[in-house]
């Protein structure tokens, strides 16, 4: 026979023998995912144990009898290997420690170095690194990256930027990182942490489209004691200002111009801290400089403009 189960008006089971269990049941819309587990990332942990040892680069004339001219430049120090998959690098930017902290500068530069490019590929580099791979064949020495992750969803990222360090205790290693792709969102990674799951570091935000309704073609970051303005050029034809605190919530921009008729590929900062303007440049051949203190309409918080420079 067939064994049949009942349900009486309390809601618990009974079987055919009258004996009552209780029934399994689980409302999915209550399973809570799993909270994704991190560690300690690998720039930290490399350079705890005292990863890298010091060398240097140098580039040098390859042709003979060139009057002490360089002619061609010809790399004689390590070489850096990309990620699988990271076939074209669009941005490349070492660490300035020294940036917001009141520490003197070194005379040797930071060893750090970031990539970003093709399949929205990240990739961070000691170029100090004394774990290396060596041809034999052409006595050239190739260093892996320290940490690689794939950061956006689009097609390439456009632009990575170290930040500078919230403090000065361990301002020697990079700890925060932007980046902005071709999916029209920056990102902001915490480098001290790393995914279990898939060794990627912590990403702490990620803008909506209410920065950009298209793809992002440049980013350029401005590092303040209280705050980092960061300032997008992108296929929207826009250019937008905003501001690390406003990321988390998705505020959209402080200021936005809309001067150019075409993709904006080139946005930076001027290096002045008292006037903040704003260069870019676009496909519709103008470079505009704006002043970000001006609200209205574009054409007023555009301060100069330069145009048929390119054909």
């Amino acid at each position: 026979g067939v064994k049949m189960n009942f349900t009486d008006d309390s809601g618990q089971v009974m079987n055919q023998e009258g004996a009552y269990f209780k029934k399994q049941t689980k409302d999915i819309d209550q399973v809570k995912e799993e909270e994704e587990q991190f560690k300690v990332s690998p720039l930290f942990d490399y350079q705890m144990n005292d990863g890298g040892a010091s060398s240097s680069i140098t580039i040098t004339a390859s042709e003979p009898g060139c009057n002490g001219k360089m002619k061609t430049l010809v790399p004689s120090g390590k070489r850096l290997v990309p990620p699988a998959g990271l076939n074209a690098i669009y941005s490349l930017q070492f660490y300035n420690e020294h940036e917001t902290t009141n520490t003197p500068p070194t005379t040797s530069p930071s060893p750090w170095l970031v990539g970003a490019g093709k399949s929205g590929l990240i990739a961070v580099w000691d170029c100090n690194n004394s774990s290396r791979i060596t041809q034999e064949e052409d006595k050239i020495s190739y260093v892996e990256p320290v940490m690689s992750w794939k950061g956006h969803g689009g097609r390439w990222i456009a632009d990575a930027r170290f930040l500078p360090p919230p403090d000065s205790s361990n301002a020697h290693v990079p700890s925060r990182l932007l980046t902005a792709g071709n999916d029209g969102s920056v990102c902001h990674w915490d480098l001290s942490a790393a995914s279990l799951t898939t060794g990627a570091p912590r990403l702490l935000h990620q803008t909506n489209k209410s920065l950009h309704a298209s793809g992002i073609f440049s980013m350029d970051v401005k590092a303040q004691q209280e705050d980092c303005l960061i300032v997008t050029g992108s296929k929207d034809k826009s250019i937008a200002v905003s501001k690390m605190s406003r990321l988390a919530d998705n505020d959209g921009a402080l200021w936005r111009s809309q001067f150019h008729t075409s993709k904006v590929a080139s946005v930076s900062f001027s290096s002045s801290t008292i006037n903040p303007l704003i260069a870019s440049a676009s496909d519709d051949g103008l470079v505009g400089i704006h002043d970000m203190r001006i609200i209205g309409s574009d054409s007023n918080s555009t301060v100069a403009c330069l145009e048929d420079s390119h054909v």
